[in-house]
């Protein structure tokens, strides 16, 4: 047991003054009588007793505020004990990014690493202590124990699909040491660059498996379609050459496994080209590069093609002023329109809305339980606040990495005096287009529910006459369905929301079906393999579903920050604190004496 505040222990000294109080002879009490007639059959009184200390009148009362004494003392000194075992004297540290996928020969990279560090495990006594991390984006420790049981963790290391952060992997592997003596052993590819070190190099060394190739690999997939009135769609993507000479790549896109087309590609040393084709809207595609090199996990990418699907868009509003939003939504494809007043509006036409446009009007309560929202001119604003109308509403600014403004230019915008309202967004909401006292256009999640808000009334505004505003409502419009990203990346957390009314959620891949949370709010999931998953998530509204392109993430991990080397040790872990437990101990104890003197009456009549 450890005390660390052992200068607390001077408040024992309190227990002297405390014994001497109840040693000291008290007078006897003084009481009024009516007659002294009685006392005639007493014998004769005693002399006064000369010593001035006795026996303790009350010894219960005495042991009570004894022990609230010392264990409150002892609970200011802070014991603590139980601390974590003893760290580490070596850590290994393996680099787990996508080059150590690499082959040579018939082993990988990391197969190669893991046979390494399984040599020095071997020759290691058995009951030494070592760590192993696992150099991803995200470091972990892998292992911590003895040496004999390390070599099991070896056999399943998991395979890298992305960068790995070393900086913090042997920053990491420094704070699982125990003294300044400890042995790092880092473990990388020779893509990876070595973190930037400060102080005692001894304490860190380095093996590079494996040597650099020219590698050839597919980037950046992505698809995208066209707005209304272009006839199909595009996919994007980036063929990396990480040779010191250009190289010509032949790219493939196979549409159902069948060759659909191609094209060949000139690439700069260490650089990159782009490639692009065009794909039918729904379409799940698989691009491929000719050839084979030592990496083979870079040489395949997936782009889900955004397909045609219905979305049912409710608008309530008064009919003269909702007409130009009306006409711009049923404008855009696959939108199924139904048009509501705030008297015809029920709760129900929310939950069976994938968006749900509210022109100038609110329900009493909160924001409606559809999976989407747009709240146009709003009386009020949930979360936030309304607090009057704009007396300047000129443009004077725009965010121009928000999607609602991708394509859109609204710099021209004019809006009446007055038509707009000053409005205080919630913190879960952020401008996109805004004038000198307020936001115009925002944007934001909540618990899971899109919302998109236009503060001022359109049918006040040049908005409609603006070429941009077929293309705003249709960014609404894609805005409220983005209910989960079309690409992910192996290995890596990916975001997904789960709207109001949600009531089941699940993805689908080559590993099987998995159940997703699907209370309302963000979550995530990860993702184990290349190729596609869909997510299905079933409501009031029905079931939507989403495809997913799941792709590798090719780049090397540029050097995060310098890593220090001659950082003092670690403590030998965290202790477990007893003073709590012994303050609620006094506590305790003076109770039991303050009921001691309540219900005693000799201890009052002592106490005077």
């Amino acid at each position: 047991m450890t005390l660390l505040s052992a200068w607390a222990l001077a408040g024992l000294l309190l227990a002297v003054p405390l014994i001497l109080a109840h040693l000291r002879r008290r007078r006897p009490p003084t009481r009024e009588v009516d007659s002294l007639l009685p006392w005639r059959d007493l014998g004769a009184a005693a002399a006064p007793a000369r010593r001035r200390l006795g026996a303790p009148v009350l010894p219960l009362l005495l042991a009570l505020q004894l022990a609230a004494l010392v264990i409150l003392v002892v609970s200011l000194a802070r014991p603590a004990g139980g601390a974590q075992e003893p760290r580490p004297s070596r850590v290994f540290v393996l680099d787990d990014s996508i080059w150590m996928q690499a082959r040579d020969g018939n082993a990988s990279r990391a197969q190669a690493a893991a046979a390494v560090v399984r040599g020095r495990l071997r020759e290691l006594p058995g009951g030494e202590r070592v760590s192993l991390v696992l150099a991803t984006d995200a470091p972990q420790i892998l292992y911590s124990g003895e040496a004999a049981g390390a070599l099991s963790a070896l056999h399943a290391l998991p395979a890298g699909y992305g960068a790995a952060n070393l900086a913090a992997a042997v920053r990491l592997a420094i704070g699982l040491g125990s003294q300044r003596g400890e042995r790092i052993l880092l473990v990388r590819a020779p893509e990876d660059a070595p973190p930037a070190v400060a102080g005692s190099g001894a304490r860190l060394s380095q093996l590079v498996v494996g040597a650099r190739f020219a590698d050839q690999g597919l980037t950046g997939a992505s698809a995208r379609c066209g707005l209304p009135g272009a006839g199909s769609c595009e996919v994007f993507a980036r063929v990396q050459n990480a040779g010191t000479a250009a190289a010509e790549d032949d790219v493939s896109v196979l549409l159902g496994g069948a060759v659909a087309a191609r094209q060949t590609v000139t690439v700069p040393a260490e650089g990159s080209a782009p490639v692009a084709f065009h794909a039918p809207a729904g379409a799940a595609i698989e691009l491929e590069l000719a050839g084979h090199d030592a990496l083979a996990a870079d040489d395949r990418a997936f782009a889900a093609v955004p397909a045609s699907v219905a979305t049912t868009v409710t608008i309530v509003g008064r009919p003269n002023d909702a007409r130009p939003l009306a006409a711009a939504l049923a404008s855009v494809p696959g939108v199924r329109l139904r048009l509501r007043t705030p008297s015809d509006y029920r709760p129900a036409d929310a939950a069976e809305s994938d968006l749900l446009v509210l022109d100038g009007w609110l329900p009493v309560g909160g924001l409606p339980d559809s999976s989407a929202l747009v709240l146009v001119d709003p009386p009020r604003l949930p979360g936030g606040q309304v607090i009057g109308h704009l007396s300047d509403s000129r443009v004077s600014g725009i965010e121009a990495s928000s999607p609602l403004l991708a394509g859109v230019d609204l710099l021209s915008l004019s809006i009446d005096a007055g038509a707009g309202r000053r409005v205080r967004l919630p913190g879960w909401m952020q401008a996109a287009l805004w004038s000198p006292e307020g936001p115009l256009l925002a944007a934001g999640e909540n618990r899971g529910q899109r919302v998109a808000l236009l503060s001022f009334d359109p049918s006040l505004s040049d908005l409609s006459e603006l070429e941009a505003f077929p293309e705003l409502i249709a960014n609404l419009v894609a805005f409220s369905q983005e209910w989960a990203p079309a690409t992910a990346t192996v290995g890596q957390a990916l975001p997904y929301d789960a709207a109001p009314g949600t009531e089941s959620l699940s993805v689908s891949s080559a590993s099987g079906v998995q159940r997703l949370e699907s209370s309302a709010g963000s979550h995530s999931l990860t993702l184990a393999a290349q190729g596609f998953a869909t997510i299905s998530a079933r409501g009031p509204w029905g079931t939507r579903t989403r495809t997913l392109a799941v792709n590798t993430e090719p780049s090397s991990a540029a050097v995060q920050g310098r890593v220090s080397l001659g950082l003092p040790a670690a403590e030998a872990g965290p202790r477990v604190g007893w003073w709590p437990w012994l303050l609620a101990g006094a506590l305790l104890a003076m109770l039991a004496e303050l009921l001691y003197v309540t219900r005693s009456t000799r201890a009052r009549e002592a106490l005077g």
